[in-house]
């Protein structure tokens, strides 16, 4: 008797546990927004950019920095599309790129307006080397490439790219790069940078530009605001602490020369306030703001960016390849898993938002070609329908498409073209 209605109990608990159903409507944002692409008639995987977010979200970067007098540097790497560069360098009034990507600077040095240029991580010596044999072949734009400053991590790098300016009787600007905290590389040891800082005033063909320092990793190790504070000022306590060492190498000339003091990062930009160690802050994936950035510090932020991607089949039941029965168990278990939806395309990283509710369905597998996904039983999905996915990240996922629809309004006003995969 005890042992039937312990078995009872826990049939019961174990039905009462089965899965909530996580389906929903889309909201009209998503409604308005696939009836006009139905209207552009779409049939395939696309980006879409909504223009008024992506205004909102450069107008608050702009804000913030004017209102703590610091220049923007423009992550291209989160951003790679030309147009889309364009518009937030135009709305906030900054010819300040940093670059991760020898393919992108080319990229960048062919355009016919000036670019103040850092790089964001320090390249091969040998990638340098290449990049100025080859440049008498490209119309690149001289005051471009006169002034891109090379990131530097350590004594040894810089030693190769002294011996690269050296061979090709060419002047290099060098910038420092800084770990101040996050543990990826960089000086942090103040009797190496001095050496490297020395170096660098010896050789007739180096000229110092200044530090990058970032620190993304105090937002997730800390976990208060005032704990986050902390961390960050410690941060910039051991950059204050390197500018100390240059001003006692390089004298008057540091300081009263214009140096690139960059530091932050889409993160943490918030989080500086009346601070007079930085110059400058390096913003990117915010502007379009991916799900892996719903962060405290960016709750101003809006998302921009999405894929639509049309059903290419939808069936009223739970599909497991050459296993119905165990189809009909998983669809017994969980009210989400009631129907299978096809969509053009698949195996971004990117999670489906509208409708609510859909789920990989994992006994498919990840498909680039057409991903299965699973729902409740009031998710009508139709063939010709769409399914918008929210990136989490920006910078791998752009370039997987051939093409970023800007949506402003209710209206898809303008297409505008990725650039192509760079490492």
């Amino acid at each position: 008797m005890y042992i039937l209605l312990a078995i009872a109990t826990v049939a019961i608990v174990i039905w009462l546990l089965r899965p909530k159903d996580k389906s929903a409507a889309p909201s009209l944002y998503f409604r308005q927004l696939a009836t006009e692409l139905a209207r552009a008639r779409v049939a395939k995987p696309v980006l879409v950019i909504d223009r008024q977010r992506l205004m909102h979200n450069i107008d608050a970067v702009s804000d913030h920095a004017r209102s703590i007098g610091m220049d923007v540097r423009i992550a291209m790497k989160s951003l790679p599309c030309d147009p889309l560069l364009d518009t937030i360098a135009e709305r906030l009034g900054s010819n300040k790129m940093m670059l991760f990507s020898i393919d992108y600077l080319k990229t960048i040095c062919l355009r016919t307006e000036y670019v103040d240029v850092l790089l964001g991580k320090p390249m091969p010596a040998i990638a340098v080397a290449d990049f100025y044999a080859g440049r008498g072949g490209h119309a690149y734009h001289t005051g471009t490439v006169a002034d891109i400053q090379w990131l530097i991590d350590n004594l040894q790098r810089l030693r190769e790219y002294a011996a690269i300016a050296e061979q090709q009787q060419l002047p290099l600007r060098i910038n420092l790069e800084l770990d101040i905290g996050i543990r990826r590389g960089g000086f942090d040891d103040l009797p190496a940078l001095r050496a490297a800082l020395e170096f660098i005033k010896e050789h007739p063909l180096l000229e110092f530009t200044g530090f990058m320092g970032y620190e993304k990793h105090v937002y997730y190790v800390a976990f208060t605001d005032s704990s986050r504070q902390r961390a960050l000022q410690d941060c910039l306590s051991f950059y204050q602490s390197c500018k100390d060492i240059a001003v006692a190498v390089f004298g008057d000339a540091l300081r009263n020369g214009e140096f690139t003091w960059n530091a932050a990062g889409s993160v943490t930009y918030q989080m500086y306030r009346n601070n007079t160690i930085a110059n400058e802050l390096t913003i990117g994936s915010c502007f379009v703001k991916p799900a892996h950035f719903d962060t405290k510090t960016l709750s101003m932020h809006e998302p921009a960016l999405y894929i639509a991607t049309p059903v290419l089949k939808a069936t009223p039941e739970f599909l497991v390849p050459g296993l119905p029965w165990l189809a009909r168990l998983v669809s017994m278990w969980s009210v989400n898993r009631r129907r299978s939806i096809f969509i053009f395309g698949g195996l971004w990283d990117a999670v489906p938002v509208a409708p609510a509710g859909l789920a990989k369905n994992n006994f498919y597998g990840n498909s680039s070609n057409q991903e299965c996904y699973a729902g409740a039983d009031n998710i009508a999905l139709q063939p010709g329908d769409y399914v918008f996915f929210r990136p989490n990240e920006s910078e791998a996922l752009i370039t997987q498409f051939n093409e970023i629809l800007v949506y402003d309004k209710g209206d898809i006003v303008d297409t505008w073209q990725p650039l192509p995969p760079a490492p």
